[in-house]
């Protein structure tokens, strides 16, 4: 099974509390990692929001930042523009093989929409560098129907994911169920590799609360700035995580 990546890297038993780095720069990220404390357990590394010109930028910041983050799991992730992000990279699988080459990262985001090629080309090459997989989509006005989140699930899993992570735009409450649904039954399918799911916005934050039930290991969450609508400051996200967890096992048991 290819999720043994991710089993050594967090507690695939719990949710895991992932917060965003946002800075533009590097001071501003180092501001933001010295607020980091325990009870998060991973760190996303926004690429997008950081400003620089060519791949050797974004190693050399990474080279100077991962040292004072090294008691945490990081993954990386450039965003684009039409999935949420604050610019786009015409350079993006060059620079996401030099960040996994730098072996700096224990895990990179790659997005489902781009190329097939590129998608397929970046998992093998994480892989190949023990560097776990999430690919990614973020409908970001929206929530597709029931059918269509579970073939995008699918196709994350057959490129090769380690992790599955699919967020939408609920315009509904319904929207909220239709994914807590969809994400549950993709869970009980799919015992080759983990799955991140919630719906965006305030009507979604349920879906981050909930995440244990829907099969979710990684609940995103607010450290200084949010990188997405919905998300909750870090330290709100933990108390609520643990009730939902008190309750629900109590329920099951």
């Amino acid at each position: 099974m290819r999720n043994h990546i991710v089993n050594r890297l967090i507690d695939t038993s719990k949710v895991n509390i992932c917060v965003p780095l946002c800075g533009s720069n590097v001071e501003e990220l180092k501001q933001e990692i010295a607020l980091l404390e325990t009870g998060i357990d991973m760190v996303e590394w926004r690429m997008d929001c950081f400003c620089a010109e060519s791949a050797q930028d974004w190693i050399q910041a990474l080279k100077k930042l991962r040292p004072l983050m090294k008691d945490y799991v990081l993954l990386a992730t450039w965003r684009s523009e039409k999935e949420g992000g604050r610019q786009n990279c015409a350079f993006y699988e060059e620079l996401l093989k030099a960040v996994i080459q730098s072996g700096l990262v224990d895990m990179i985001d790659i997005e489902l929409f781009q190329s097939e090629n590129c998608v397929k080309d970046l998992t093998t090459y994480a892989h190949e560098h023990h560097v776990a997989v999430v690919i990614s989509n973020h409908a970001m006005t929206n929530t597709p129907d029931n059918e269509a989140m579970m073939i995008r699930l699918q196709a994350m899993r057959r490129m090769g994911a380690d992790i599955v992570k699919l967020a939408v735009m609920p315009n509904t409450v319904q929207d909220v169920w239709r994914l807590l649904e969809t994400s549950t039954s993709f869970h009980e399918q799919a015992k080759d590799c983990y799955l991140v799911t919630m719906a965006m916005g305030e009507m979604g934050v349920i879906s981050r609360i909930c995440a244990e039930m829907s099969g979710s290991i990684i609940s995103f969450a607010a450290l200084k700035e949010a990188s997405a609508p919905g998300q909750l400051p870090w330290k709100q996200l933990e108390q609520l995580l643990y009730q939902f967890h008190q309750a629900y096992q109590g329920k099951k048991n």
